[in-house]
């Protein structure tokens, strides 16, 4: 297989979201003559307020909770984990709540010997009773068990020890506790205040901020807890502004009245770059800008499906969706460096021959070459509707395109409750951990199932959970890699999906905010370890 440098990877980003954040290497530029721009951005060295953006409003900061990333992305600040990732090292595990771990010879008790100096923002000490409660709250919730089908339990061996037993063995399930959602609560607060709400979310956590306020078309805010463990992070405040629209999000990313944005919009990115003051930094995501299918609709014949995927020219859908900004070089949701990547994935380039050809084959009268499309009313989602329609009625498809309000795009993607025949997506892969990704996306019954394949009705493709369960519980890299190939190989060869290009995240903001690595494995990052510098 032919690996690559691992890419830079990003953050927060779960459907085209929305809160943003950026990656140290900050550039200078020109000075834009645009006079809409202020010229009064703080470049304090003392500045201890932190501006972020959010586009729709979080309902549940509970991290057991959270359907959508976005809403972790928040709740991860409050919240800690055993282990965390060492920076930007996507395979590389490092202590938190564990000071150490063992890992037992045949790989299924994990031995954590916790910190016995951290407490809970409600005053309370941190020990192995709470992560008892924590790993069972997480492996019985509605939006968590399904990440965690191996795991048994957990049992205290002392106030400061506990075991966390396997089933099986599962390959690199350290670097799985530092993602998302394996974080740890406090369970007096959990049984106080019960499960969601503000007064849990304010006392269960131990991480470098405090909930402060949370409210509906406002915001959040954060506080800096002052006793956190590893000491008191730079900023003081943290605001998560709501700003729905992107062009008032932009407007007030120049006005430095948020410190950090996401751009898709190519002119925007391009201002940015010449203000003075302001800086772009550019991410590769394991992840890719697609077309899912919804296998139980007329998606269900693989003609059809194959049909749609060489009509798609992508080069010409990145021109005009993402303004150039993303690969358009993408066969697969696997970039080149992820368990079961390899060069002679079965791919479907741009052949407007080759999609008639496979309408002809699919049997459907032409008259019922049609389907129904979901797209979020923002960002770029009607331009991905818009030039879907225009390239599908090349070939005589007809796409009838529906425009979501972006906070019900995000629900219907985040828990496959769309109506639709297909939705559009951008849905990240996991590199550090690929039988988490067959295990949310592929597997038959997954939650998220990538192409509704849990749905009453749908086709079920035997072969994927056969390689696909066969590889999660391989310990054996190479192995692994090889029945993971075979896996993607079906859910390639049936054109399950139509992967169009791999995702390119452009952030701005002001140059003097410093001090980010991106936390890979959770597409997310703690801002304790960012600061302010003139």
């Amino acid at each position: 297989m032919n690996k690559r440098k691992l890419s830079r990877l990003l953050l927060i980003f779960l459907c085209g979201t929305l809160i943003a954040g950026l990656a140290a290497g900050c550039s200078d530029g020109g000075t834009s003559e645009d006079p809409s721009i202020s010229q009064s951005v703080s470049a304090s060295a003392e500045k201890k307020e932190l501006n972020l953006r959010i586009s729709t409003d979080p309902n549940v900061l509970d991290p057991h909770k959270t359907a959508s990333e976005y809403e972790y992305f928040i709740s991860m600040q409050i919240f800690d984990s055993l282990v965390k990732f060492d920076g930007s090292d996507v395979m590389t595990a490092k202590p938190s709540l564990a000071e150490s771990w063992e890992i037992s010879d045949d790989g299924t008790v994990y031995t954590m010997h916790l910190r016995d100096d951290v407490t809970f923002h409600s005053g309370e000490p941190f020990t192995a009773d709470d992560v008892v409660f924590s790993v069972e709250r997480f492996i019985t919730g509605e939006f968590t068990a399904t990440k965690a089908a191996f795991v048994l339990g957990a049992e205290k061996v002392d106030d400061y020890t506990v075991n966390i037993n396997l089933e099986y063995a599962y390959p690199n399930f350290i670097l799985q506790l530092a993602s998302w959602p394996w974080r740890m609560v406090s369970k007096n607060a959990v049984e106080k205040y019960g499960d969601a709400n503000e007064d849990m979310v304010r006392n269960a956590g131990t991480g470098p901020y405090k909930l402060e306020s949370m409210t509906s078309g406002v915001g959040v805010t954060l506080v800096s807890n002052t006793d956190y463990f590893e000491g008191a992070p730079y900023f003081e405040t943290v605001n998560y502004k709501l700003i729905p629209d992107d062009t008032t999000a932009f407007t007030a990313l120049l006005n430095g009245e948020i410190d950090l944005d996401l751009l898709t919009n190519g002119q925007d990115i391009d201002l940015v770059e010449s203000e003075s003051g302001f800086a772009v930094t550019i991410l590769e995501r394991a992840g890719a800008h697609m077309l899912r299918y919804n296998i139980t609709s007329i998606f269900e014949n693989a003609d059809f499906r194959k049909a749609v995927a060489y009509a798609i020219d992508k080069q010409e859908f990145v021109d005009l969706v993402y303004d150039g900004k993303a690969d358009a070089d993408c066969i697969s949701l696997l970039r080149d460096y992820e368990d079961g990547y390899s060069d002679d994935l079965p791919s479907y380039e741009y052949d407007l021959e080759k999609a008639k050809a496979c309408l002809e084959a699919s049997g459907i009268p032409e008259s019922d070459w049609k389907f129904s499309l979901e797209v979020p009313a923002t960002g770029t989602g009607p331009a991905f509707g818009a030039t879907m329609k225009d390239m599908l009625a090349e070939v005589g498809i007809t796409v009838e395109v529906t425009q979501s309000e972006y906070g019900t795009y995000v629900d219907h993607i985040s828990t496959s409750s769309y109506t639709t025949d297909a939705i559009s997506s951008d849905l990240t892969s996991v590199p550090y951990n690929p039988p988490l990704l067959y295990n949310l996306y592929f597997k038959s019954s997954a939650f998220l199932n990538l192409f509704c394949g849990n749905r009453d009705g749908a086709t079920i493709f035997p072969e994927i959970d056969e390689y696909g369960g066969a590889a999660s519980r391989e310990t054996d890299d190479v192995k692994r890699d090889q029945l993971f190939n075979q896996m993607h190989h079906v859910v390639q060869e049936e054109c399950l999906y139509a992967p169009i290009a791999y995702i390119q995240c452009n952030f701005a903001h002001n140059e003097n905010l410093k001090g980010m690595e991106w936390e890979p494995g959770t597409l997310c990052t703690k801002v304790c370890d960012w600061y302010w510098e003139a």
